[in-house]
């Protein structure tokens, strides 16, 4: 029994050696650990600052020939108003405050004959009727998404605006969308039975300016 007792008490005694050592090693190890208190080290930033440019653009499409019908005079002598159909630009730009768009001839302010003879362009900054039979020359526009110059606003009648130095035609204040404004324009002629036969010609130049 005696035997027994001690026996246990030396058991005892080894598990206590054993949790001692335990805990002292855990302990040990638990103050080798960095201790939280709760404070962070300031951070560090740097910035980066960045840039992109969107240009200013303006682009213009138009029809590339115009040929007046019907003849202005035939081969009777008979005298009409020769004009075209089917003619259109399309302006498109991004700019904040729109664009224009100006007309003018070649400089020779007519339509000069291939042999001799010339039709004069309606007037600088005037309207004139062209009349069968009556020299002149001009060109009208109209559209429902820019506004027209009031010298070229006369769709439907014979009433022209000049063909002469650059000009503007529309303008429109204001970016366009992706598909453009349309403008159709119309040009016009006429002369009197005694003009010297030949083919008539003159070149019309559209610009497209975006406005600043």
């Amino acid at each position: 029994m005696a035997k027994t007792i001690k026996k246990h008490k030396e058991m005892i005694f080894t598990i206590a050696v054993g949790l001692l050592i335990a805990i002292t090693g855990i302990v040990g190890m638990y103050g080798a650990l960095p201790i939280f208190t709760g404070s962070v080290e300031a951070a560090t930033t740097a910035t980066v600052n960045v840039s992109a440019q969107v240009r200013e653009w303006a682009s213009l499409t138009s029809s590339s020939t115009a040929t007046l019908v019907p003849d202005l005079v035939d081969y009777s002598g008979n005298e009409a108003v020769g004009s075209t159909t089917g003619l259109g630009f399309i302006a498109k730009s991004n700019s904040g405050d729109g664009y224009s768009v100006t007309v003018e001839g070649d400089g020779s302010n007519q339509l000069t004959g291939s042999v001799s003879g010339s039709i004069a362009s309606v007037a600088a900054g005037a309207t004139s009727t062209v009349v069968a039979g009556t020299d002149n020359y001009g060109i009208q526009a109209t559209s429902t998404e820019s506004t027209v110059a009031s010298i070229y606003d006369n769709w439907g009648d014979d009433i022209m605006g000049p063909v002469r130095a650059a000009v503007t035609i529309v303008n429109h204040g204001a970016p366009t969308d992706a598909d453009g404004h349309l403008t159709n324009f119309r040009i016009a002629a006429a002369c009197d039975g005694q003009q010297a036969s030949g083919a008539y010609t003159d070149t019309i130049t559209l610009t497209i300016l975006a406005s600043p």
